[in-house]
C-alpha cells in the first residue's frame, strides 16, 4: 500500500468507525455492480453511512449520488473528501 492510500485510509478510520478491512470489503462486494444505476449508488450510500456511523442528509446523499451515476468523482483524495464534508 503506497503512502497516499495509508493516509487515506488512517484519515477514514480515524474519522469514522470503519476499518480499512470493512472499506476494503465493501468494494470488493461491489464487483459487477452498475454505478450508473440511482438505486443501487443510493444504497451504497445509505449503507456506507451507517457503517460508518456518520448520518447523511438528504441534499447530501443526492449530491454524492448525482456524482457517482454521472461518473464525475474526483480522482484525488482532497477534492474527494470534500463531497463528504458538512453532512
Amino acid at each position: 500500500m503506497s503512502g497516499s492510500q495509508k493516509d487515506m485510509f488512517d484519515h477514514i478510520q480515524s474519522s469514522t468507525d470503519m476499518k480499512p478491512d470493512d472499506l476494503l470489503s465493501i468494494v470488493d462486494s461491489l464487483g459487477d455492480a452498475d454505478l450508473s444505476n440511482d438505486e443501487t449508488v443510493r444504497n451504497l450510500v445509505r449503507n456506507l453511512s451507517e457503517m460508518a456511523n456518520q448520518p447523511i442528509s438528504k441534499e447530501k446523499e443526492d449530491t454524492l449520488v448525482d456524482t457517482i451515476t454521472n461518473n464525475n468523482v474526483p480522482s484525488d483524495f482532497s477534492s474527494l473528501s470534500k463531497l463528504f464534508e458538512n453532512n
